[in-house]
């Protein structure tokens, strides 16, 4: 605009230019009258009166002048009269500045008057120096500005100035000196875009390609802030013609997307900036005219976009977005505000509101559902405006804001009142008829609302806080790619509200229905003071440390019976590295902590979970000491000895620090010196070793925990040292990635190989390792699917361990599948498949187990057995599959031996290789310590017996697996399925006999097979060559009539075919019949029953060991197995007729 009103040949334009701009300028808040625009001595001139539009202000509950001040320190402008005066160059301006000015201001009446100045440069200049001349202009004209009081500020709007125009904006209430925060922006557009709302902060503009989105670097005003308390505030002023709309579009999810876009990019630009360190708690705000939202609709559609940029809000670290815009009504505008943000990173909050004066104040009012609306009407009911109508009526008083004296103007001034809280009063009844009941969004409400933060009525629209010591903690663990630790219960909460929803609309019940508090999390302390036990609030010597302690109640969809209504619940203690205190390193008191949470889960038994974010055992020097001791040198200039001088040794004394020295006086009359020859150190000071002990006990604390209670370990940062080992003792592993597990850092690696071997820790204990070894069970992207994990893990195991009986939950699916039904896919006899489809099926085909209910666990290692689980009729189980078709293992190179080389060994399906074997006993003991039923769905040819093999261990890996089906005590089931075969040792592993607690049954599919060996085996050891001749001979009487050498050839052609005929043979002493008539198996099933069956035995199973279990009780001196055979005796007598 400014290069069409400075083109000499464009003078005719210059009036449509500056009415462009006035009317631009106060679109959307105020109405321009009395326009006026002419040229005098060759400068063009501009004069207007602006005044708010009446029904756009904020709602009003008091007699309150609308250019009134608020609390916050910016100059109003709400009402007053402006001016543009527009100068040739800055020749010009110096020249007649003093005269236009005076010229205009005499003929002005009103208090509060704005001056906009247009001019263009003579010389090349950069901003910097314009903003000097006008300054300099200013200066020397103070004389001409004190005369005219009325001015408030002065705007100049340079043009010639590359990247330009630019625009330098002086106040009278800042001594006429430039307010820098808006440089470059028009100071009504800085009013829109509330940029007096960051004075808490030391701002400064980013410039960005994008100039209609104003980015600012914001440092908190304070002392030595940190850099993660530094942010970025984007903020963009939207119109009609921004979207391309008509003017009170409702917005839709595209328009919101475009809203949205246009910061990103600017966000965008400023995050590729290697000059400086991008912040990760940013704000975005956006000021709409003449725009607005459904406001029924609202919530949804918010929800649909932060989905659809939920990746880039994260990449650029936006934790708030906060819009303002009008809601049109039947009686005029609703100020209203929509603020959503997400402090802890996973849980997003969504606030509404609306702009409302309260005590000379504007605040922003709960708006959430129509009972908020009604519960602050007060100020508007009956009472209130008749007493206001009565005193108009009386000519009485109303209030301060009228400045007359006579009663004309108090009337006036009620009346305006009047009818202010007349429009307020209809607005609120009109935004109350378009929000929801608070009933139909209490669910969501409660699932959403962040534990952190107590939603109030009314809060003032302030400035912006500066980031809250809770705040910096949550950004200080981010930076280290993990979650602050006390947002850990509210992340739970967060994914239990998503599944209650996904079992809402699979299971068909109400919202309502879902509970409010989803989860209840009890932060327990130490009590040092006493024996070292739990407690629910601190007590006298409490020790601050980086653990924290909760006893969480869960409320899982999963529990919930919608026939009586009931949303059962289940507790877990769950213990959490504070990484942001002491680097969440291990000490005496973290120790105490972690071992005493480990006494109340088994205690209690319940499953105890660990959060891992830490940097192993903690190590230190004594800090008193560091800062005063002193070293001796001898006469060749080599360290002699630490000393203390007598002062020092007093204060350390006195300060607790326990030393061992030995006191010298020196030769003559020299000081007395303490020599150093050990440092203790203080009461609270941990530093070595006693870390170490600590470390100890925990371990032991862990590995009893895994013998008695369920155990899982949540690694959602780095973990190091004991706090690695203490992961692996609990056995199951959630592993975020960048969230390495490892003994020595890649740093200390490299010091000590002296090269740059390891280029970062997850090299050692990242995923690619973690999950390839066996070490981590569930790999995840975030520390939100890592929390989707860790419930469903808990959905699995009982509510508590009962050592003697296995009592799983009945689980509730978010779909039904009866247990009555044909198990629908069947493996082809000459293919290799996948097994899970026997577990879940296959498109439309269903396996053996509750669809959507299986699990897998340990996915990345030893891929030629598959592990997880499922439910059978909603029971959970422990599943173990093995896979028919050909693997790879993967031996990755170590870069620190530069000859090693990655390599890939290919591994046979229904083989046991020794790590497959490892996985097989290991998934029986963790479901042994689940308390688990389990299936094996058996199809192992054998075991491999080559050499490499035999020294990779299979043998004791194998005999490990022996091990755990002896000491089984839940039901576990032994089923070769269709066309399955089970041979040679890999029978002998898991045969029932096994079992000594009579808890282990085998069946077969009608097309399975069993034996020593495969029949072709059994055919070149037990069916020679001579028996096949024997048996050509045997079959076809008329070959002996002929001659020998006839009959030779005769056999050797039919020979082939009687090969078969012999393996056919073999084989037929594997089948069912057979397994089923030696008792080498309890019967035979058929894959299609095998799903309605396998319920009722399992459910036959689990009474009969609990029945063994109270014989046990009664102290019944017979073994387990002998119980488990009385009571199958006794349930056949009474089934017998």
């Amino acid at each position: 605009m400014c290069a069409v009103m400075f083109d000499h040949r464009t003078p005719h334009l210059v009036q449509l230019c500056l009415e462009l701009y006035i009317r631009r300028e106060y679109f959307g808040e105020s109405q321009v009258k009395n326009l006026d625009i002419f040229v005098q001595d060759g400068c063009w001139y501009g004069s207007y009166e602006y005044e708010p539009l009446e029904d756009h202000d904020p709602l009003r509950a008091e007699c309150f002048s609308p250019c009134n001040e608020n609390t916050l320190d910016v100059a109003p402008e709400c009402k007053g009269t402006g001016f543009c005066v527009m100068f040739a160059d800055d020749r010009v301006l110096r020249e007649r500045w003093t005269t236009a000015l005076d010229n205009v201001m005499c003929h002005i009446p009103h208090e509060n008057v704005v001056c906009t100045v247009f001019f263009a440069v003579s010389v090349q200049d950069g901003a910097e120096e314009a903003a000097r001349h006008c300054q300099q202009l200013l200066d020397a004209h103070s004389q001409a500005l004190v005369r005219h009081r009325s001015l408030q500020r002065v705007t100049f709007i340079a043009h010639g100035i590359p990247d330009g125009p630019h625009t330098f904006t002086y106040r009278q209430c800042h001594g006429w000196r430039e307010d820098t925060l808006i440089r470059n922006i028009a100071p009504l557009s800085a009013r829109r875009l509330e940029l007096h709302r960051l004075m808490n902060y030391d701002v400064a503009m980013y410039p960005t390609p994008f100039k209609d989105v104003h980015v600012f670097r914001a440092t908190p005003k304070k002392k030595n802030p940190s850099y993660l308390e530094s942010r970025m505030f984007a903020r963009v002023f939207l119109s009609p013609r921004d979207l391309g709309v008509e003017a009170w579009t409702e917005a839709n999810e595209i328009d919101a997307g475009h809203m949205v876009a246009k910061c990103f990019s600017a966000l965008e630009f400023a995050r590729n900036d290697n000059t400086f360190k991008y912040p990760t708690y940013n704000h975005i705000f956006i000021k709409m005219a003449e725009l607005t939202f459904d406001v029924t609709n609202m919530k949804r559609l918010f929800e649909h976009v932060g989905k659809s940029y939920r990746q880039r809000l994260s990449y650029l670290g936006i934790a708030e977005v906060e819009l303002s815009f009008n809601v049109r009504v039947s009686s005029g505008c609703i100020p209203f505000r929509v603020i959503i943000s997400s402090p802890s990173g996973y849980n997003v909050v969504m606030r509404t509101s609306y702009e409302w004066i309260e005590n000379g104040m504007v605040c922003l009012h709960r708006a959430e559902t129509s009972e908020d609306i009604a519960l602050t009407t007060t100020l508007t009911s009956g009472e209130n405006i008749n007493d206001v109508f009565f005193e108009a009526k009386d000519g009485g008083s109303c209030g301060s804001s009228s400045n007359n004296n006579n009663g004309n103007g108090s009337k006036g001034s009620c009346g305006a009142t009047l009818r202010t809280l007349l429009r307020t009063a209809s607005k609120l009844s009109a935004l109350r008829s378009l929000l929801p009941s608070r009933v139909t969004t209490a669910v969501a409400a409660a699932a959403a609302s962040e534990a952190t933060d107590d939603v109030e009525e009314s809060v003032p629209l302030g400035p912006y806080p500066m980031v809250s010591e809770k705040q910096l903690r949550r950004l200080q663990a981010r930076a280290l790619n993990t979650v602050y630790a006390y947002d850990w219960p509210q992340l739970l909460a967060t994914v239990l509200s998503n599944q209650w929803m996904q079992h809402a609309c699979g299971r068909g019940f109400s919202r309502e229905c879902i509970p409010k508090e989803l989860v209840k999390a009890k932060e327990l302390f130490l009590d040092a003071a006493g024996d070292k036990t739990l407690c629910e609030e601190k007590r006298a010597g409490h020790i601050p440390c980086g653990m924290i302690v909760w006893l969480v109640t869960l409320f899982p969809p999963a529990y919930y019976n919608s026939d009586t209504d009931d949303a059962g619940s289940r507790c877990i203690v769950m213990v959490a590295n504070d990484i942001t205190f002491q680097s969440g390193s291990f000490a005496v008191p973290e120790d105490d902590v972690f071992s005493a949470a480990s006494e109340l889960a088994r205690r209690l038994r319940v499953p105890f979970v660990y959060i891992s974010a830490n940097s192993g055992a903690r190590l230190g020097l004594s800090v008193e000491v560091k800062k005063r001791f002193r070293v001796a040198f001898s006469a060749t200039n080599e360290v002699e000895y630490l000393y203390l001088v007598p002062e020092d040794y007093e204060e350390l004394v006195r300060l607790g620090v326990r030393l061992s020295v030995e006191p010298r006086q020196e030769a003559g009359e020299g000081e007395m010196r303490y020599v150093l020859r050990g440092i203790i150190g203080g009461p609270d000071e941990y530093l070595g070793v006693e870390n170490l002990r600590g470390s100890g006990l925990v371990a032991g604390q862990m590995s009893k925990n895994y013998g008695e209670v369920p155990t899982i370990s949540v690694v959602t940062g780095r973990s190091v040292g004991i706090g690695a080992y203490l992961n692996r003792i609990g056995r199951r592993v959630i592993q975020t990635d960048d969230a390495p597990l490892i003994l020595t850092g890649a740093t200390a690696l490299n010091r000590l190989l002296g090269a740059e071997v390891y280029s970062d820790n997850s090299q050692l204990g990242g995923k690619q390792v973690m999950v390839r070894n066996g070490v981590t069970h569930w790999n995840t992207k975030n520390s939100y699917r890592s929390a989707e994990a860790l419930l469903v893990w808990l959905n699995y195991v009982p509510p508590t361990v009962d050592p003697l009986r296995c009592c799983p939950r009945v689980l509730v699916l978010p779909h039904l599948d009866p247990v009555d039904r044909d198990v629908t896919f069947t493996p082809s006899s000459n293919e290799a498949y996948d097994p899970r489809q026997l577990v879940c099926g296959v498109g439309s085909k269903l396996g053996l187990f509750d669809r959507g209910s299986w699990t897998e666990s340990l996915e990345g290692w030893a891929k030629s057995v598959v592990t997880g689980r499922a439910t059978l009729g909603g029971i959970p189980c422990g599943i173990i599959l093995v896979e028919t078709r050909l693997t790879r293992k993967y031996n990755p190179a170590d870069p620190a031996d530069p000859t090693s080389a990655s390599s890939f060994v290919p591994q046979a399906g229904q083989v046991w290789f020794p790590d497959s074997a490892r996985k097989t006993a290991d998934a029986l003991d963790d479901f042994q310590h689940e308390r688990l039923p389990c299936f094996i769905l058996a199809n192992w040819r054998g075991f491999s017996g080559g050499m490499r093999d035999m020294f990779d261990e299979v043998l004791k890996f194998g005999a490990s697996i022996v091990d755990n089906v002896r000491a089984y005590s839940c039901p576990l089931f032994i089923y070769i399925p269709p066309h399955g075969e089970l041979r040679g040792g890999a029978w002998v592993v898991v045969d029932p006999l096994i079992n000594h607690n009579g808890a282990v049954e085998m069946y077969c599919d009608l097309t399975a097979h069993g034996g020593v060996m495969e029949p072709a085996g059994v055919v070149e050891i037990k069916f020679r060559e001579n028996d096949i001749r024997e048996l050509i001979r045997r079959n076809n009487p008329h070959l002996a009539s002929l001659d020998p050498k006839k009959l030779r050839e005769e056999e050797n052609r039919l020979l082939p075919l009687y090969r078969d005929v012999a393996v056919r043979f073999a084989d037929l002493h594997d089948t069912p019949v057979r397994m089923e008539a030696v008792g080498a198996v309890r019967g035979v099933i058929p894959w299609k029953d095998s799903r309605r069956l396998f319920h009722v035995k399992l459910q036959r199973k689990l009474k009969e060991l609990s029945v063994a279990a109270s014989m046990v009780e009664y102290k019944d001196r017979c073994s387990p197995a002998e119980r488990v055979r009385k009571i199958e005796a006794a349930r056949l007598r009474e089934d017998a007729p």
